[in-house]
C-alpha cells in the first residue's frame, strides 16, 4: 500500500545488493545491475491502496516482467545477474536508505520464473508455505497491531527454509514503524491446480492418435490418465 512516493527518490519495496523492486515518482519499477536495465509501469500508483506487485526475471533469456494485481504491466530485457542478498522496504549499503513509504505485507521469493497464470492465481491468496520452488515467505502476521512489540524483532519465514528476517530501525510501538493489522485483503490459501499445461496436441497417424503435451508446473500430481470415447 504505497504512500506518497512521488518525491523523486527511489523507494524500495524489495532490494538486494544491486537489484530492486521500487516506486519512483509514483511509478512501479524494477531493475538490476550492472547497467540497471529497468521496466516501469506508466500509470501512477494511488495512495492508500493495496496492490499485489511482482517481478520475474529469466536469467537465461534476460526477460524481465512486471506485474500489478496479477496482470503484466510492463516487460523488457536485462543482462544476466544473480542476487545473493535481500531487503524488504529499504536499500542497504552499509546503512539503510531509500525507505518505502507505506505498508508491506505477504512477501514471497521464488527460485523459478513464475508464469502469469500462477501469479494471477495467488495474487489475492495467502500461501500454505510448502509450495514447490518457494524460497522464502513472510506473511508478516506477527506482534500486537499498534501495540508494544519489543520482542518481535524478526520477520518469520513461513516457507520452512529458516530464512527469518531481522528488523532494523523499527520503533515497535505505536501506530507507525510497527506491526499493524489488518494486512492485505486476502482469502485463505487457494487450491492449487495439480498441473498447468504449456500445450496439448493430438495428431492422427494411420489408425492411431498421437497425444503430445508439456506441463509448465505440477503439484501433488502422481501421473496422467487418458480417456477416450467414440
Amino acid at each position: 500500500m504505497p504512500g506518497m512516493n512521488n518525491d523523486g527518490i527511489v523507494h524500495n519495496v524489495l532490494s538486494g545488493s544491486q537489484t530492486a523492486l521500487y516506486v519512483l515518482n509514483g511509478h512501479l519499477t524494477a531493475g538490476h545491475a550492472p547497467t540497471y536495465n529497468s521496466v516501469q509501469e506508466g500509470p501512477v500508483l494511488a495512495a492508500n491502496t493495496w496492490y499485489h506487485i511482482a517481478v520475474t526475471f529469466d536469467n537465461a533469456t534476460g526477460a524481465m516482467k512486471l506485474y500489478k494485481n496479477g496482470v503484466i504491466v510492463q516487460s523488457g530485457t536485462a543482462p544476466a545477474y544473480t542476487e545473493t542478498e535481500g531487503f524488504i522496504g529499504a536499500l542497504y549499503t552499509g546503512s539503510a536508505s531509500n525507505f518505502f513509504k507505506g505498508t508491506i505485507d505477504e512477501v514471497r521469493v521464488w527460485s523459478v520464473v513464475r508464469t502469469p497464470v500462477q501469479i494471477a492465481a495467488d495474487a489475492n491468496c495467502s500461501l500454505v508455505g510448502n509450495e514447490p520452488n518457494l524460497v522464502a515467505y513472510y506473511n508478516l502476521n506477527q506482534g500486537i497491531a499498534g501495540g508494544s512489540n519489543p520482542t518481535e524483532t524478526s520477520a518469520t519465514d513461513n516457507s520452512g527454509n529458516g530464512l527469518d528476517g531481522v528488523l532494523f530501525n523499527f520503533a515497535l510501538t505505536g501506530a507507525g514503524s510497527n506491526w499493524i493489522a489488518p494486512g492485505a485483503p486476502l482469502t485463505g490459501p487457494c487450491t492449487a491446480l495439480p498441473i498447468e499445461l504449456s500445450y496439448f496436441s493430438a495428431e492422427k497417424s494411420a489408425n492411431k492418435v498421437s497425444l503430445v503435451w508439456k506441463t509448465a508446473s505440477e503439484h501433488n500430481n502422481a501421473g496422467f490418465e487418458i480417456e477416450r470415447s467414440v
